[in-house]
């Protein structure tokens, strides 16, 4: 699947004239929600930051990662020599994931690269749902401001020059070339749309006096972490077999399986769906809200819910005869 990468223009227009950038420099308010700008980012330090503090001091280069994207580890010599060439002119933040990673991992790679920017997880999912995050790495760059006006995924000579033109004393978004694209309003009412988790849409699929079981996964995890989370891909491996089994069970149960939206559009689900023969329902959670709901941590994730609260939920798959003679019973 690709993912468009959204930038703001250079500082000067094709003639090599500086545009007006009166307006754009005395802005005051960032262009997203100000629930998103106080986002926590908890930083592996114990401190906590959020964008709303950052506003009005310096431009932000936030980066999600994890320590098992193959990309993100290629990535991360460009990460921290940017961290050293624009100093305290540029605030950058590493922002991982929290998926099949923790503190200790987050350490190991800080140690392996020799990261000195500040580190933070997203252990409760909130800044990747906020923002909207579909693979990594993923790049962010807000203004002075606070104002969102750079997406990406590539370390290129896009994303070098608009930090080059962002941490200068004077800039604006007002004029594109052929190089770059702005950043329209458009997209950053879709991250406010999606600030919060629909709820609503979870609790009414989850309704009635139905046992429902929700496979939590990915459609990549059982093959593309093999080598680095052998375990993990173990595991995905054998909970999409027992979603498989579990399904077969009868009427009164109501069987699901949900992939990360990770990595992930419909080529990949129909390949995942073939691979594993599924037969019960399955979607990609495109906005988030299944995974940020239940709060998911690690691949892969079984939870049993009967009249809308969850009542059980399965991480360990290694042994499951128990769990399939549970769930006969209910």
């Amino acid at each position: 699947m690709t993912i468009q990468t959204h930038t703001m223009s250079d500082t000067k227009n094709a003639a090599g004239a500086q545009p007006n950038c009166n307006q754009a420099n005395k802005a005051t308010e960032s262009n997203i929600a100000k629930e998103i700008l106080n986002l926590p980012i908890s930083l592996i330090t114990g401190e906590v930051l959020t964008l709303k503090q950052l506003q009005g001091q310096r431009p932000v280069y936030v980066k999600f990662w994890t320590s098992w994207c193959a990309p993100c580890r290629e990535q991360m010599a460009h990460f921290e020599q940017i961290k050293w060439t624009y100093g305290e002119d540029l605030m950058v933040i590493g922002i991982n994931l929290g998926i099949s990673d923790d503190v200790k991992t987050v350490h190991q790679a800080q140690q392996e690269f020799g990261l000195t920017m500040p580190l933070a997880i997203d252990s409760d999912g909130a800044l990747t749902h906020a923002f909207k995050v579909k693979g990594t790495p993923y790049h962010l760059l807000f203004d002075k401001q606070m104002n969102l006006v750079f997406t990406g995924h590539d370390t290129n000579t896009t994303l070098d020059k608009n930090i080059a033109a962002l941490t200068q004393p004077k800039w604006c978004s007002e004029t594109t070339n052929a190089s770059s694209q702005v950043l329209t309003q458009e997209s950053i009412n879709a991250l406010t749309v999606t600030a919060k988790t629909n709820d609503d849409l979870i609790h009414s699929a989850l309704g009635g006096d139905q046992t429902h079981l929700i496979l939590l996964t990915s459609t990549w995890a059982h093959w593309y972490i093999k080598e680095t989370r052998p375990e993990t891909a173990a595991q995905a491996i054998k909970a999409q077999q027992l979603m498989n089994r579990l399904a077969n069970l009868g009427p009164k149960l109501n069987t699901q399986t949900v992939v990360s939206r990770l990595w992930t559009g419909d080529n990949e689900l129909a390949a995942f769906t073939k691979k594993f023969d599924v037969q019960h329902s399955i979607q990609i959670d495109v906005e988030n809200d299944w995974f940020h709901h239940f709060k998911v941590t690690d691949l892969p994730v079984l939870v049993v819910v009967r009249n809308g609260r969850e009542r059980f939920r399965l991480t360990d798959f290694t042994d499951t005869d128990w769990f399939e003679s549970y769930v006969k019973s209910i």
